[in-house]
This record gives structure tokens, sequence and C-alpha cells, in this order.
């Protein structure tokens, strides 16, 4: 079910009952059914027609667990009728009570987690219905104490680490609600997708530390032949939030990726031929950052000097101006959603601020090591996780590759900081004529010592590995904070 036309929503639940009527005849077109919508003094009628008539029942539950969401205002009354296309009797009509249990309810998000807590199910199900709003599912509420029932509708199959997420940070909010297990079912054309049963321990608090759940798959049309009634998994969860093991084959590809690195660092020659993909990771950093801020810049190879060179001509204006268009359409788009505005201005107030000042020369200069860190992050990423390997020797090979750069960064920061031979080399620059990056970061713009640079960049290459372990144990929670920011259209 398709909820992700801000500007539709926004028409209709202002009442206007031409995007009523496309909306309906959008959602109803599978079953051959056009939707008429007339609004007249707080009256909505709604005239479905189609060949042959929907059975009313049908229709009726339809509307309510589709069309009673969409949280309308200003209507009173709303008549159902059905009629034969062509034809101007209907067959059938049906008188419903508007507005339905969740329009009557505060529509401030703290007012309804209240409401939740003391065991409204209406109030529950709109949270959960805003919580999976962009996610194109929706949700039926059921709670009889201490037991509570969610029942997920969507076209299609619904993934289940992303909506327990989602399901669970909300449920995190009804601290006072009395509940002893949740049950999650979903249904993706009609049929039981997946189950999963949840306690309040396995929800995690503040205090508490790897707490489990275990969920269960019944057989149904979507397993596959030989499948035994039910599976079980077991789902870690720390503070609150599904984490992620690192598994045996990215434990043997990290351990795999060390071993290579080391071979390959510890042979001169085998470096030297390497060196081409540091220079090229290096010099693609400067130019994206030129490029970022309207400098014009092209990488290249130095095969007077070695290395690589990066020049920039003159700022182009039209192409920060492009940089500003660009966010403001992502201004536009996610014009209701609140907090992504928030955090595209405050991006905008930062881009400005290097932009017109001689930080983004900064930027410019410093992107060089920096890409190089970003580079290995994201191949120990896909070493550890897998993403977008086809082949098993791919996730070592990625190990390999990050940790070769690692490695290499290591011992070049700790020669320029403890080897006076290898520092007065650096600080001698290309040919006399042109200084080294870090020599630039203090001297231009720190206003510190070559080691102290150095020093922070060799903490920085320390904490790559870190971070991106960090990363991957909470991935869920990154994919939360994207859905958030970026796939919610409307609060």
């Amino acid at each position: 079910m398709s909820y992700s036309n801000p500007d539709l929503l926004h028409r209709i639940r202002q009442g206007d009952s031409q995007a009523i009527a496309q909306w309906l005849t959008q959602q109803l077109q599978p079953w051959g059914i056009t939707a008429r919508a007339q609004v007249q003094t707080e009256a909505l009628q709604i005239i479905l027609e189609a060949n042959p008539v929907p059975d009313p029942e049908w229709a009726v539950a339809w509307l309510k667990q589709h069309f009673f969401p969409l949280e309308m205002s200003g209507i009173q009354t709303l008549k159902l009728l059905a009629r034969p296309q062509g034809t101007a009797l209907p067959s059938w009509s049906r008188d419903l009570s508007w507005p339905p249990p969740t329009l009557s309810l505060p529509q401030k998000t703290s007012q309804l987690r209240e409401l939740a807590e003391q065991g409204n199910a209406a109030a529950m199900m709109l949270l959960i219905n805003r919580a999976l709003e962009h996610k194109n599912i929706t949700a039926t509420v059921k709670y009889q104490e201490p037991d509570l029932e969610i029942l997920l509708s969507a076209t299609t199959a619904c993934d289940r680490n992303i909506v327990t997420t989602l399901i669970q940070r909300e449920l995190q909010h009804w601290q006072g609600l009395n509940w002893q297990s949740l049950t999650l079912k979903t249904e993706a054309e009609s049929e039981l997708d997946w189950q999963e049963t949840l306690t309040p321990s396995s929800l995690g608090q503040p205090a508490s530390v790897a707490q489990t759940a275990t969920i269960a798959e019944p057989t149904n049309a979507h397993s596959q032949p030989g499948q035994g009634a039910a599976t079980a998994t077991v789902v870690k969860y720390e503070l609150g939030m599904p984490i992620r093991e690192i598994d045996p084959p990215g434990w043997q590809a990290l351990a795999g990726g060390i071993f290579l690195a080391l071979l390959l660092i510890a042979s001169p020659q085998v470096t030297f031929l390497l060196s081409p993909l540091m220079t090229l990771v290096h010099e693609l950093g400067h130019a994206f950052a030129a490029w970022g801020f309207g400098y014009p810049a092209i990488p290249a190879f130095d095969f007077m000097y070695g290395g690589g060179i990066t020049l920039h001509g003159d700022r182009w204006p039209g192409l920060v101006f492009l940089v500003y268009i660009g966010l403001g359409y992502l201004l536009f788009s996610y014009r209701y959603n609140r907090i992504t505005c928030r955090v595209l201005w405050v991006v905008i107030a930062l881009y400005s601020l290097c932009a017109f000042s001689e930080l983004h020369q900064l930027i410019f200069v410093g992107m060089g090591h920096g890409f190089e860190l970003i580079f290995a992050g994201i191949f120990l990423y896909r070493g550890i996780s897998g993403f977008g390997c086809r082949y098993g020797i791919e996730r070592p090979l990625y190990a390999m590759i990050s940790f070769f750069i690692v490695i290499y960064n290591l011992r070049f920061s700790w020669g320029l900081m403890f080897d006076s031979v290898a520092r007065a080399i650096y600080e001698e620059g290309k040919g006399g004529l042109l200084d080294h990056d870090f020599v630039r970061l203090g001297r231009d713009y720190f206003h510190v010592d070559l080691s102290i640079v150095v020093g922070g960049f060799l903490l920085l290459t320390l904490l790559t590995p870190i971070l991106i372990f960090i990363l991957y144990r909470y991935w869920q929670l990154i994919l939360y904070l994207f859905a958030r920011l970026f796939l919610v259209k409307i609060d």
C-alpha cells in the first residue's frame, strides 16, 4: 500500500475529492475498481465502480484498513456506494462511522504515546503506522492485557530486521504499558510471510546488555521444499537495538586479509607495484573535494617526481550554484519531514561556512590522505560483511587491500614522526617547488609542527578499523536513521 506521495496525501487530508478519488483508484486498480469521491458540507461520499460489483464486506474492511489511516480532517459522515460500471443506480450502500477511532485521537506524538501506555489500541495503531509509513506497510493492532499483537500488511515481502527495528524503537516509548508478549505477523499478498514473538526483555533497557529474542518462521507458500514446520534463529540485542556479530567467513576474511597485507608490506617490490593504487585513491580524494567546492580538477600521475598531482583551476560559481540547487531540491522534497529539514539546514550552513572561507582549501588539501582511509574503510566493510561480493574469494581480497592501506599509512606516519631522514626528504617537497599535504596543513592552516599533524593522521588510521567494526555491529541503527531521514516524506 503506497502512502509515499506527500503532495497527494496533503490534499487528501485537506478533503480534496479529486485527490481522494485518484488515490483510491490507484490502490484499487488490481481489482479493476474505479473510485469517485465527493465532499459536501463535511460529508464524504465514495462510489466504487466495477464489473462485477465488489463485495460490501470486503470493501468496508479494505477502507478501514487502508483509507482510514490517512487521517483526514473536516469530515463528519462517510457514505460508501458501489455500482456496475456504466450505470447510475448503486447495487448497495453503507453508512460508516466517521471519524474512525484513530482520527479522533490527538495528533501529537507525545500525547499518542501517553494513550498507548494506557492501553489505547487505536493510538498504538496510529503510532505503528506512522513508524512504518515509508515502508508502505499498514498495521492492525490488537491489545488484550498482557498480550499485544501487530498484524502487518504489505504488497511485497517485508524485511524482517528493518521492520522489527522500527517497531521496537516505537515500543520503547511505551514504558507504562503492561505487556508480556508481542506477536508480529506479516502478510504479503494475503499469505503469512513470517512471524516473530518478542518479550519486554528482548527489547532491552539502557542497563541491559545482549538480550535475545526467538524468531519463528512458519511454513507457508514462500517456504522452500524440504523445510520443516518452523525454524528458529537467535537475534541478539544490545542497548535495545539488534546487533550483528561477525560470522565465521567474516573472521576468516579478516585473518586472511591481515596475513596477505603483511606479506605485501614485507616486500618492497610488491609495495612499489601497489603504490599506483594508493596514488590514484589519494588524488581522487583531492579531485572530489575540489569539484564539491566549485573548482574543476583532474587527478594525474606525476611521472617526473613520482606519486601524483591534482591541479585545479579557478572556481566556477555555477558549480557551487548546482550544489545549492541540489540541497534546495532535497529541502523541497522533505519539506514535511521536520527532522530531515533541520539536518539539511545544518548541512547547508556548514557547506556555506566552508565554501566561503579558507576551510574549503583545508578540506581540499586534507582529503587526499582522508580519502585513503575512507577507501580502506569501505573495502574493510565489504570484507567483513560480504556486501556486494559474488564469490567467497572476494572477501579476503577486499580485507587485504584495506589492511594494506592501513598498515602502509601507519608505517608512513611512523617514519615521518621518528625517522629524521624520511622527514627531511618529505619536507623538501616535489622538486623543491611543491610542498606535500601534511607540510601545508601544519604550516598554512593548523600552524603546528609537522609531527602533530602526522600524529593526528596516525590516530585516525588506527581508528578506521574500529569505526568500521562499530558500523557493522550497529548496522540496523544506521538503517533506521537513514530510513527516518530519507525514506519518510511526512512526519
